[in-house]
């Protein structure tokens, strides 16, 4: 794997990772505290806009990204993929959020041999 998709998911990690007004010297850095369950749409949709604005703001290597909701699984975590480009080629990476815990992890994904994209 390119050490340019290592340093982008290590970083999204720590960008997405940061709670909201916890940063004395950015008080806007990180997500906000959703206290409700991330089952309703509106919720869903409202985190995706704020993850991506995150990533366009503190992540500028992520070019052109596209983040989309792929479903909550049995074990209480949200899974996103942020589509973009890095160092001009395309690039994917899994993001999951624990929905209880708010803990995100962020792996790049590598290409399957179908085309699609599967976490690295």
């Amino acid at each position: 794997m390119e050490p340019a998709l290592k340093s982008v998911a290590r970083n999204l990690a720590t960008v997405l990772n940061a709670k909201k007004g916890y940063a004395e010297a950015a008080e806007v850095f990180g997500l906000g505290d959703y206290d409700e369950h991330l089952a309703t749409n509106p919720l869903i949709e409202a985190l995706g806009r704020e993850m991506l604005k995150l990533i366009e703001d503190y992540e500028p290597r992520a070019e052109k990204p596209v983040l989309t909701f792929l479903g909550a699984d049995s074990t209480l975590y949200a899974a996103f993929q942020l589509q973009c480009e890095v160092e001009g080629s395309p690039a994917a990476f899994w993001i999951r959020m624990h929905t209880i815990l708010r803990y995100v992890t962020v792996e790049p994904m590598a290409p399957g041999p179908d085309g699609g994209r599967a976490p690295a």
